[in-house]
C-alpha cells in the first residue's frame, strides 16, 4: 500500500478540452464582454484599462487579471469611505457616494466572474467518449496506490476530475460534501431548484473510503446559501439546466459561487477563510504523511499552493517520490525545487534523482513514461539527521 498526494492543475483540463486554457477562457470573456460603454469604447477594453492602471500586466490573456481589480475596489472603497471625515461638511455624501462606487464595483465583479464560470461550464461538460483518456490516467494513478489512499487536490473549478472519479468509484470516494445530511433540493431562482449538500465544517471525513478529492480553489457546483451562510455542493447538472450562472449575473438569485477567482493577495487571504482553509488543512496533512507525491498539470505559480508545499516538505523525515507531470519546458526542476523550499545547504538530504521525477509529454502519456515507472517503484529515501556545513 503506497499512500499517493496528487496535485492537479489547469493541465487536466486543457488536456480535455484545448479551450480550458486561460487565454482562450479569455478570449471568451472578451468577446461576450462587445457591448459598448458610455463613451463608446467597449466594455472589455474598458475593464482592461482598469485593470492595467491596477498594476496588472496580463490582463489582455489571463481572465484573473482582468476581473481582480473590481474585487480590490469592492473592498478598498467602503475603508476608504472611513476617511470621509476629511471632507469636512461634505464628509457624509462623499461616505454615500464611495458605498456607492462600492456596489458598482462589486457588480462588475459579479459580471466578470459569471462570465469566466459560464464558459468553464460550457466547455467542461464531461462527454463519455471524450472522457476515456482522463478516465483511464485516474485509474493508473489509483492502480498505483496497491490499495493505499489516494487523495486528489483539485485547483480547477470544473467538474472533470469528480466526473472521473464517479465513473466506477463513486461508493470508494468522498469529498467535502458532508454525506450524512441527506441531500435536498433547493431554491436557487424564482423558478428553479438545484439538488446539494452542505460542506463539512470539520475535517471529519468517513473512515475506509481510499479517495478524497478536494477543491482547494472551490468549484463550479459550490454555492453559498444566502440563508444561513453556510456553502453547498449542488448537482452541476441542475446548475447548466437553470442558466445559473446567467441568472446571477442578471441579480435573479442571492445564492453565490465559491471561488478563488482573484490577484495573488487576495488568494492568500481567501485561503485562509472556509470551506478553503480545511480543504488546504486537509490536503497539508496528505503530503505530509503520503509516500509518494504526483503534481500534474500546474506551474506552480500559486503562492499559497507553494507555501502549503514547503510546510510539508520542511515537516517530513524522509522526501517523498515525487513525480512532476507536464507538457514542455516548465516548470523546470528549478522552478520546482524553489517552490517546495529544498535547501541545496541541506546535506542531509538524498541526491534529487533518487526521489524526484519529471516527465514531459503530457498528461495522458505519462503513465507509459520511464519517469512514471521509476516514481512507482521508488521508495523514500530517509534524510541524514546532520546538516554539515557548506
Amino acid at each position: 500500500m503506497k499512500d499517493i498526494a496528487v496535485l492537479i492543475g489547469n493541465g487536466l483540463s486543457i488536456a480535455y478540452n484545448g479551450n480550458l486554457t486561460i487565454p482562450r477562457i479569455t478570449d471568451a470573456i472578451v468577446q461576450r464582454l462587445s457591448e459598448a460603454g458610455a463613451d463608446g469604447t467597449q466594455q472589455a477594453q474598458l475593464m482592461r484599462m482598469v485593470a492595467e492602471r491596477a498594476g496588472r500586466r496580463d490582463a489582455r490573456s489571463n481572465f484573473e487579471d482582468l476581473v481582480s481589480p473590481f474585487d480590490e475596489l469592492r473592498d478598498t472603497l467602503p475603508l476608504i469611505g472611513r476617511l470621509s471625515d476629511l471632507a469636512g461638511a461634505g464628509g457624509l455624501a462623499v461616505k454615500h457616494a464611495l458605498q456607492d462606487s462600492a456596489q458598482f464595483a462589486d457588480q462588475l465583479y459579479r459580471h466578470g466572474v459569471s462570465h469566466v464560470l459560464d464558459v468553464i461550464a460550457m466547455e467542461s461538460r464531461a462527454h463519455i467518449e471524450a472522457m476515456t483518456p482522463l478516465r483511464a490516467f485516474v485509474e493508473e494513478v489509483i492502480d498505483s496506490a496497491e490499495s493505499g489512499e489516494v487523495t486528489f487536490a483539485n485547483l480547477n473549478y470544473d467538474a472533470l476530475l469528480m466526473a472521473a472519479l464517479c465513473w466506477g468509484h463513486e461508493r470508494n470516494l468522498c469529498d467535502l460534501a458532508d454525506g450524512r445530511i441527506d441531500a435536498g433540493f433547493y431554491r436557487i431562482t424564482d423558478d428553479a431548484s438545484a439538488l446539494g449538500r452542505p460542506l463539512r465544517q470539520r475535517g471529519n471525513l468517513p473512515f475506509g473510503r481510499q479517495i478524497t478529492l478536494l477543491h482547494l480553489h472551490g468549484s463550479l457546483a459550490w454555492l453559498r446559501n444566502p440563508e444561513d451562510g453556510r456553502v453547498y455542493r449542488m448537482a452541476i447538472d441542475d446548475l447548466r439546466r437553470m442558466n445559473y450562472w446567467t441568472e446571477w449575473r442578471l441579480g435573479h438569485t442571492d445564492w453565490s459561487p465559491v471561488v478563488v477567482l482573484t490577484n495573488q493577495p487576495g488568494k492568500t487571504r481567501l485561503i485562509q477563510e472556509q470551506p478553503f482553509a480545511l480543504a488546504y488543512e486537509i490536503f497539508g496533512y496528505r503530503l505530509l504523511t503520503a509516500n509518494k507525491w504526483l503534481i500534474v498539470g500546474t506551474a506552480l505559480q500559486d503562492d499559497g499552493v507553494n507555501a502549503m508545499l514547503r510546510q510539508a516538505w520542511s515537516g517530513r523525515s524522509t522526501p517523498p517520490q515525487v513525480l512532476l507531470i507536464t507538457k514542455g519546458p516548465n516548470p523546470t526542476r528549478k522552478h520546482f525545487l524553489n517552490a517546495i523550499g529544498w535547501d541545496p545547504v541541506w546535506r542531509g538530504d538524498p541526491p534529487i534523482e533518487k526521489w524526484l521525477h519529471i516527465s514531459r509529454d503530457g498528461i495522458f502519456a505519462a503513465p507509459t513514461s520511464p519517469e512514471w515507472a521509476f516514481w512507482q517503484i521508488g521508495t523514500e529515501v530517509r534524510r541524514s539527521t546532520t546538516q554539515l556545513p557548506v
